[in-house]
């Protein structure tokens, strides 16, 4: 069993993910944690975004491209955001890899997508604002004391049933992260 679970929203308006899994062959048990931060994709914070990307490249890696692309200097941004764009989409500029969906919302014009803050073992429990404390509560202490460990057959049946109902509880994600979208950026 593999599940990604939405477990809530932060103080810094961040959003956390647990990502748990149960190995089928030996029932071992792990979890780790995705952070990710909504942001308008607009063209300015994407030509930004592609601006710093070059900064970080070597002399020769940009001499290529502008040979490749064959523009001046002052073209290079333009050139290379459009190709990125063209190519691989935003997540060509945006590390959108822990959340890839986008979100609409009221009075923006451009896409709301979840660029990567963090993941792996990391605890975020002390800013988390879970959806439900107890949940969370249960699942943060299964990770301290069943991580990379081996559950009965037993308690794997009470875990999957447990995130079920949390799931069920909790109802479409995406319509979780619209409705909360909606009331902070409004």
């Amino acid at each position: 069993m593999k599940k990604k679970i939405l477990l809530g929203a932060t103080e810094d308006g961040t959003i956390v993910f647990a990502n748990v899994e149960i190995r089928e062959r030996n029932g071992e048990f792990s979890a780790s944690f995705d952070e990710v931060r909504p942001v308008e994709v607009t063209d300015e914070y994407l030509r930004e975004r592609v601006e710093v990307m070059l900064e970080c490249m070597s002399k020769d890696e940009l001499l290529n491209m502008l040979e490749d692309y064959d523009c001046r200097p002052s073209e290079l941004v333009d050139y290379f955001m459009r190709d990125q764009l063209w190519n691989y989409g935003v997540e060509g500029i945006l590390d959108i890899s822990l959340y890839p969906e986008s979100f609409s919302i009221e009075g923006y014009d451009d896409e709301i997508y979840f660029e990567s803050e963090s993941c792996g073992q990391h605890d975020t429990r002390e800013y988390l604002i879970p959806i439900n404390k107890e949940f969370s509560e249960w699942l943060h202490s299964l990770w301290d004391t069943y991580h990379l460990c081996s559950l009965t057959d037993e308690e794997v049946d009470n875990v999957i049933k447990r995130i079920k109902e949390y799931e069920d509880e909790v109802g479409d994600i995406e319509e979780w992260i619209q409705n909360w979208l909606e009331e902070e950026w409004s």
